[in-house]
C-alpha cells in the first residue's frame, strides 16, 4: 500500500484502520465468531467447552439432545461445560449465576466433571426471535432425553421472559432421576 507523505496521508491511513476495526465485530459475528460474547464473558479461572468434561451419564443424554437439535437443523455449540470455583465466583459476582453449588462444578467423579452444560447457537448473546425459537425447541426436546433446561425456570430476565422462557434458557441438566432414552 502506498501512503502519501503529504498532509492527508496519516489521516487516510487512520480512517482506513478505524473503519476496519469498526467492521471487525460484525464481520466476525457473520463468520460465526463470538467476539462480543467472549469479551463480555471472559474472566478469571477456567471454563471448558468440551462434552468430554461432562459426567458419563450426562454426556450420553446431552449427546442425544445435540443430535436431535442438529437433526432439526440447528447449529448448536457448547458454550460452557465444567468451570472451576474462581470462574463460578466471577459469574456469581456479576449476577450471571445464582449459586456456587453449580452443576457445572460436579466433582463426584475422580476428576472435575460437570453434570450440566450451557448450549447456544451462533450469534449469542443478542436475543432475537431466532434465539427464542432455538431455546423453545431445546426446552421441548430435552425431556425426551431425561433433561430439563433453564427455559422452564422463573421468567425473571425480561430479555427471555418476553418469549415465555426462563432466565437461563441454554442451561441443560438432568431432570431428576429420569434416564436417557
Amino acid at each position: 500500500m502506498t501512503v502519501s507523505r503529504g498532509r492527508w496521508g496519516p489521516v487516510v491511513v487512520t480512517a482506513v484502520l478505524l473503519i476496519g476495526l469498526a467492521l471487525l465485530p460484525s464481520t466476525a459475528a457473520r463468520a460465526g465468531c463470538h467476539l462480543a460474547w467472549i469479551s463480555a464473558r471472559m474472566g478469571p479461572g477456567v471454563e471448558t467447552h468440551d462434552i468430554s468434561d461432562l459426567a458419563p451419564g450426562s454426556r450420553i443424554c446431552v449427546n442425544g439432545l445435540l443430535d436431535e437439535m442438529k437433526d432439526q437443523g440447528w447449529e448448536v455449540y457448547i458454550r460452557a461445560a465444567w468451570r472451576d470455583e474462581e470462574r463460578q465466583a466471577h459469574y456469581m459476582d456479576r449476577g450471571w449465576t445464582k449459586t456456587m453449588n453449580s452443576k457445572h462444578r460436579d466433582t463426584r467423579e475422580r476428576r472435575p466433571t460437570a453434570s450440566a452444560v450451557d448450549l447456544a447457537i451462533p450469534g449469542w448473546p443478542w436475543p432475537t426471535k431466532g434465539h427464542a425459537e432455538f431455546y423453545t425447541a431445546l426446552m421441548e426436546a430435552a425431556p425426551e432425553h431425561g433433561l430439563v433446561t433453564g427455559g422452564t425456570w422463573a421468567k425473571t430476565d425480561p430479555m427471555w421472559a418476553r418469549y415465555g422462557l426462563g432466565w437461563d434458557s441454554g442451561h441443560v441438566k438432568a431432570a431428576g432421576s429420569r434416564r436417557c432414552r
